[in-house]
């Protein structure tokens, strides 16, 4: 019997990915800069210290990307709230969700950005549990922070089923034994897991009264 579903939180949530992406775009520009929009699918399910080190064009002088960084720590993260790029359809379902099935997120963002966000969204006060970055040692894919979650919600696997958006999350999911569906929304898509065990799509928030009463 299924007793929680475990949310993702960006790309599930908050679409804050693209919202950093965004952010980054328009630092770059106001330092007389370009960061290419082709780039914003390498950055997904990153840290920001891995997009510095792995996307951004090494021709970019140091200097200009420091003060992007600059810029990304003292405007994007101490005022959060402004960059939020709300998920619809899995906020209104949480809101609404009336079940006695446990509602929790996870998320390989820190607590300062994932915690503001829930506030912002009306949903912190709806979930058993938050688990973010801080918690653990070892990032998605590794599925260290799925079974803490498991472990704090006192359940077993079998016991749970994760809300996911990237193939890097549903293999976490997947590697803690639990059953894994995808929400699908304007920047991922169907292709992006014909290699991977995912149980189902999620468009709606008509799919996740669906599943939630299928459960």
């Amino acid at each position: 019997m299924i007793k929680a579903l475990i949310f993702d939180y960006d790309g599930v949530i908050n679409n804050g990915d693209l919202a950093r992406f965004r952010f980054f775009q328009q630092a770059f520009q106001q330092h007389k800069s370009k960061l290419d929009s082709s780039l914003f699918p390498q950055t997904m399910g990153k840290t920001t210290k891995e997009v510095f080190d792995q996307v951004i064009d090494k021709t970019i002088p140091n200097k200009i990307k420091q003060a992007v960084l600059d810029d990304y720590h003292t405007q994007y993260k101490k005022q959060s709230s402004k960059y939020l790029l709300p998920i619809t359809p899995t906020i209104e379902f949480i809101k609404e969700y009336q079940g006695e099935k446990k509602l929790a997120v996870t998320s390989n963002t820190g607590r300062d950005l994932v915690f503001p966000g829930l506030r912002q969204f009306g949903i912190d006060r709806r979930l058993a549990l938050v688990v973010t970055k801080e918690m653990v040692v070892c990032r998605k894919p590794n599925p260290e922070i799925y079974l803490l979650t498991l472990k704090k919600l006192q359940l077993d696997k079998s016991e749970a089923i994760v809300i996911e958006d990237s193939p890097v999350g549903v293999s976490a999911a997947t590697q803690a034994g639990i059953s894994c569906y995808v929400f699908l929304s304007l920047i991922n898509s169907q292709s992006d897991f014909v290699d991977t065990p995912v149980c189902g799509f999620i468009h709606s928030k008509e799919d996740y009264r669906k599943l939630a009463d299928r459960l």
